[in-house]
């Protein structure tokens, strides 16, 4: 039978700090209440009994991403990384509240972002952005994934102001496209040929995806570019925020090579809590993993010089690995200049240029339009460095 301790906190007392090492545990509020507070966006939230804390940093392995203090005294439930599978199955309802609590702050992180770099757009006009992505692939020959996001676009506005050019696209797209499940089906296993697009940014989304083989891109088309977010394999899950909130695509998913994908939808998505803890285990650490790369993304914005950005952005790369980098050994992060810019929300600049950047530091190097770290250490504390300077100035 799982044993959980309890803890007993004074007013006034921090139970975790902002940026220091991980715990490999959480707490659930019993009692009391508690302040979450980050310094350098300023937020500040009261958590109550029956709230979730440090999920992110126990799940990821990485860095707290905020300071939480109690306001008077506190009785928290410690539950080990180690233990939340088998908390999983005696409390089920208590895992589905951490997962809809990650995607509801995660999602309100991508839209602070989305926010402060200008690039938010509103609920009304979604459709005009599945256009927009329907035409970007159109002409970059691409019909597969032109004719999907024409089709959402009809499915989504038939009444829309593009309605007509989608329909007349769609048609001399159809016969060359081999695009895939246009309509949700019942099917729980399904394949998608490389190039085929399995959702695009502003559909309506209900289903989440378990990638069984092959390969997804997760990407944005966005001033006449697709930048690629993030790419995922076999085990991955994607689309889970669509599902948990029930909300609109955030992104495009395409598959970059012939792929199977098991499908998750409401009417299973609770068996499956129930019935597959590691499911909910893998569920609850990939939401806190882009959790806390949206912390730090929001944070690299927050940045005013560019130079840090660059800086700070090479350090989430390596962070992001979460493995030990010999100090002596280049790493090749597989960023090309273009890559790099585009991460820091930064304009699109010349190889010359990016190198002037970073050329205030020995750490780094351009060799082949890629970027190389030249030592792993002295560049995590410059970053970090940056961000405490960011920190004091946000006060």
């Amino acid at each position: 039978m799982l044993q959980l301790s309890t803890e007993t906190v004074a007013p006034g007392s921090y139970i975790f700090v902002e940026d220091k090492e991980p715990k490999d545990y959480f707490y659930i509020i019993r009692e009391g209440n508690v302040q979450g507070i980050r310094r350098y966006s300023k937020q500040s939230r009261v958590y109550e009994p029956g709230s979730v804390i440090g999920v992110v940093p126990c799940m990821t392995g990485r860095s707290q991403t905020e300071s939480v203090i109690a306001k008077n005294q506190v009785t928290l439930v410690k539950v080990l990384r180690s233990q939340y599978e088998e908390f999983i199955k005696g409390n089920p309802s208590i895992a589905m509240k951490i997962v809809q609590m990650l995607s509801r702050d995660l999602r309100s992180f991508n839209e602070a972002y989305d926010k402060k770099t200008g690039s938010m757009g509103s609920f009304k006009d979604r459709t005009v952005k599945l256009y927009e992505t329907a035409c970007y692939y159109e002409e970059k020959d691409m019909p597969d994934v032109a004719a999907f996001a024409y089709y959402q676009y009809m499915k989504e506005a038939p009444d829309g102001m593009y309605a007509g050019e989608c329909r007349r696209a769609y048609e001399k797209l159809q016969s060359k496209s081999k695009a895939v499940y246009l309509d949700p089906s019942e099917e729980t296993n399904r394949f998608y040929p490389k190039g085929t697009m399995v959702f695009a940014e502003g559909q309506t989304g209900s289903e989440m995806f378990i990638i069984g083989s092959g390969a997804v891109c997760i990407s944005k088309v966005s001033g006449g570019e697709e930048q690629a977010i993030v790419y995922f394999k076999k085990g991955d899950l994607l689309g889970e925020m669509a599902l948990l909130e029930n909300e609109f695509r955030s992104a495009n998913a395409r598959a970059t090579e012939d792929s199977n994908l098991i499908v998750v939808n409401r009417k299973n998505f609770d068996l499956m809590v129930e019935t597959q803890p590691q499911y909910i285990l893998k569920l609850t650490a990939t939401l806190a993993n882009r959790y806390w790369y949206s912390y730090r993304r929001y944070g690299n914005v927050c940045l005013s010089d560019s130079r840090e950005r660059l800086v700070d952005m090479l350090a989430i790369q390596v962070e992001m690995k979460k493995s030990s980098l010999v100090r002596s050994v280049n790493y090749e992060t597989g960023l090309s200049v273009q890559d790099l810019m585009v991460l820091c929300n930064l304009e699109a600049s010349g190889q010359e240029e990016v190198a002037y950047l970073l050329g205030g530091t020995q750490d780094v190097a351009v060799s082949g339009g890629k970027v190389i770290i030249k030592d792993v250490e002295s560049l995590l504390k410059q970053a970090e460095f940056y961000r405490k300077k960011r920190d004091k100035q946000a006060l």
